[in-house]
């Protein structure tokens, strides 16, 4: 008889391992495979966002399919709604959570206060929020094991990226660099393209996890692109993310013989931009140069200057009302579309100005200091909860934790700089600070466990 208990104990035991094992197997597969196939449209919406600006510029295909995304999107929301809430748990952002909820609501607010029509509010939030969305799609169905291939793909977009770019220099811009672009509708979606790139390299190099050729190529690719393109702030971005992945990443003999290769090489890159294009040159090391170009206005192109933004429009749109300053006009009441009934009034009459070419000019008008601010702290709260991983688990390497920082910094910089986080475009850099959510997943119990991070 106490071989019988013993046996079926045995029995039942294997029974319930095995049971517990294909559990875990369904959920992870229940998490990755959803009736909507969430996480291939996590990757359609990452590339396609890359791709859909050549296929309407060279394939001369309508502007319409950028709506596409906006399809994917939905489908992928309804997809992962189930599993939203314990990734956020899981991952520990509901802090960032909770900053995009009060940006929401506030920009709800400024809406209902200034009467904007339901048709521009539910516009608006479609340019601003998709991003954000897309970022915690991202958390929710991408893992580590995922990211290099997947990164594998991307840097083997970045030489057609180059070659469109030099074509476009020498066939079809007609020597004008705004026309410049490699695959992305403008300079500034090369820039955030690169930026990830640049960021994830240097730092799985640092990490020991990619030879140094894949550095250097994407360094030397995305510097040629953007001194074609005349693209002044990626070397701003390239920068900030060399400095901080230095300072950020362990210490070691590695880590110096390259800053010393760095220091070389970044002398020849000095000579080089003088010669091919010495007005990026002066702009970065002369600050009366750079003051001129930031504060300036021109009649034919940006009507309100990058610095300075918002005492220009206090005073000649918000006639220096502190409430006005505080609020704005209201979300939704500066937005613009190809479709005629989703332009607001003041895009009529002031759309020449250009103001949606700058993340923070478009922001400010519509929901004020208020608003803005924001807008800001939703990228401040994500850096901050990336940097306390990183000193939690400071033994372990963390490539993607390290590249989620250094994009953290290149979005609040581009709200300067360039209108990305509100374009078509902004998935990318949303995908960059994303993917520093992911490293939790990856961290083991050994430091360093190649298997266990990436």
């Amino acid at each position: 008889m106490a071989y019988v208990i013993i046996g079926r104990s045995e029995s039942c035991a294997m029974n319930s391992e095995a049971m517990l094992k294909t559990a875990g197997h369904s959920r992870r597969k229940g998490l990755l495979r959803t009736p909507l196939n969430a996480r291939f449209g996590v990757f359609f919406i990452l590339f396609y966002s890359i791709a859909m600006e050549a296929l309407i510029e060279n394939l001369h295909l309508p502007g319409t399919i950028r709506y596409l995304n906006d399809v994917v999107l939905i489908a992928v929301i309804f997809g992962i709604q189930g599993r939203f809430l314990p990734i956020l748990r899981k991952e520990h952002s509901y802090m960032l959570w909770g900053a995009v909820c009060a940006l929401f609501v506030m920009d709800i607010f400024t809406a209902v206060i200034n009467l904007v029509s339901p048709l521009l509010v539910m516009w608006a939030v479609r340019n601003t929020f998709r991003g954000l969305i897309y970022l915690f799609c991202v958390i929710a169905v991408f893992h580590v094991e995922d990211m290099t291939k997947l990164f594998h793909v991307l840097l083997g977009l970045q030489l057609p990226n180059l070659l469109l770019a030099i074509y476009q220099s020498l066939v079809t811009s007609g020597g004008n660099p705004d026309f410049v672009h490699g695959l992305f509708a403008n300079g500034a979606g090369a820039n955030t393209f690169s930026a990830v790139l640049f960021a994830y390299y240097l730092n799985a190099y640092l990490n020991g996890r990619e030879p140094v050729w894949t550095v250097a190529f994407v360094a030397v690719t995305s510097i040629m692109i953007a001194a074609m393109a005349e693209e002044k702030t990626f070397f701003l971005y390239f920068i900030v993310i060399f400095v901080l992945s230095i300072l950020i990443s362990r210490w070691s003999l590695k880590t110096l013989c390259f800053i010393a290769v760095a220091f070389i090489a970044g002398i020849f890159l000095v000579q080089y931009i003088a010669i091919v294009m010495p007005d990026i040159l002066e702009f970065l090391t002369d600050w009366n140069t750079s003051k001129t170009y930031l504060t300036a206005t021109w009649a034919d192109s940006y009507g309100i200057p990058r610095l300075g933004a918002f005492t220009f429009i206090a005073k000649n749109f918000f006639n220096n009302d502190f409430a006005t300053s505080l609020f704005g006009f209201g979300f939704g009441s500066a937005e613009h579309s190809q479709f005629a009934f989703l332009d607001s009034p003041f895009y009529l009459r002031y759309g020449e100005l250009s103001y949606r070419s700058f993340t923070h000019q478009w922001t400010f008008i519509e929901t004020g200091y208020i608003g803005f601010g924001l807008f800001v702290l939703v990228f401040i709260i994500a850096l901050i909860c990336l940097c306390k991983q990183r000193w939690i688990y400071r033994k372990y390497d963390a490539v993607l934790n390290l590249t989620g920082i250094c994009m953290c910094v290149v979005c609040i910089i581009s709200m300067w700089s360039n209108a990305t986080l509100k374009l078509d475009a902004s998935y990318i850099p949303c995908f960059g600070v994303a993917i520093g959510f992911l490293t939790r997943k990856g961290f083991g119990d050994v430091p360093n466990e190649k298997s266990e991070t990436v």
